[in-house]
């Protein structure tokens, strides 16, 4: 199973998680993509989510917006060493532009703009947990892949 991430992140779900309805309200955009409306928004409300809690130095609480699955295989420590370590950038709370969302195989992909210096690009890929989505990977471009277990 592979397993990439970020946010991120990175990225989580189960009974100790919070809900994405806990994220700060997104602007009203139009997302592009094959996406249902319904599951653009929750899928970028629990980016945003997790980014919050990347900004306030919150590591347990952004692992909490993962998948079950990213959880079950990578702890806290490991989780905030990955993404200080590889994602970095997304530490001081850049904004976050939501560019696309697409179904593929029972997954949301969604591309994200991150507003920093170089700019960069992330896709997430999320999935869906009960009611809600969880973060279960996201690369940048020039990283072919991510965490692999």
């Amino acid at each position: 199973m592979h397993l990439g991430f970020v946010l991120a992140g990175l990225v989580l779900v189960a009974g100790c998680a919070s809900s994405a309805t806990d994220a700060p309200p997104t602007e009203a955009t139009t997302i592009g993509g094959t996406c249902p409306a319904e599951v653009s928004a929750a899928a970028a409300a629990t980016i945003r989510a997790q980014q919050t809690a990347f900004a306030s130095g919150d590591f347990a609480k952004a692992r909490s917006y993962a998948s079950a699955g990213f959880q079950s295989v990578i702890e806290v420590p490991q989780f905030e060493e990955i993404i200080v370590m590889r994602y970095g950038f997304l530490l001081d709370d850049p904004n976050l532009e939501f560019l696309t969302c697409d179904l593929v195989d029972e997954q949301a992909r969604m591309s994200v703009r991150v507003a920093v210096s170089p700019e960069r690009m992330m896709t997430y890929r999320l999935v869906r947990e009960g009611a809600d989505w969880r973060i279960d990977g996201a690369t940048t471009p020039s990283e072919p892949s991510a965490i692999t277990t």
